[in-house]
């Protein structure tokens, strides 16, 4: 998952997602980085990521926290009820039963995929950590160190939920 191994954190109420977000590269994925408010954003040997700078494929925006806790909760326990209430006071669209059967087995295959890649750790909410440098053998190809967030679901869910905000 793109993570150092040391140091890898639960994403939690009392830990939640910071506010502001950095990402470079397609939107179907569920990797960010934080958007630095002391320093320039991370660059890409930082991101252990080989890319050619191309403005038009990074998106910076703020996690707005007030219901990505509930809205993870009602798809972990398979409850499409209270998602579309959450829906109807977030004043989003309601989630068709097709589209939370989609979400449901989604957040699980992602949960099954850190128990493989990360191992036993509570990853109900997403996880937080720093990106592993990119090498083989001893030759280090990028530095990585720039903070990681991995959620259950991608941007276009998250965006759907409304728990992306402001992006540019």
């Amino acid at each position: 998952m793109g993570f150092n191994s040391k140091g890898i954190h639960a994403i939690t109420r009392e830990n939640s997602l910071p506010n502001k977000w950095d990402r470079i590269g397609a939107l179907n994925d569920e990797n960010f980085t934080t958007l630095p408010e002391k320093r320039i954003p991370y660059t890409h040997d930082e991101r252990a990521i080989p890319y050619l700078e191309n403005p038009h494929v990074r998106h910076i925006g703020e996690f707005d926290n007030n219901n990505y806790f509930d809205v993870v909760d009602a798809i972990k326990d398979n409850d499409i009820d209270k998602l579309n209430t959450i829906m109807k006071k977030s004043e989003c669209d309601k989630v068709s039963s097709i589209e939370f059967k989609d979400l449901y087995t989604s957040y699980n295959e992602y949960i099954d995929r850190v128990k493989v890649e990360i191992g036993d750790i509570d990853a109900t909410y997403g996880l937080k950590g720093k990106v592993a440098q990119w090498k083989s053998g001893t030759k280090i190809y990028m530095n990585g160190g720039a903070e990681q967030i991995v959620t259950p679901f991608n941007r276009f869910v998250l965006k759907r939920f409304g728990i992306l905000v402001n992006i540019k």
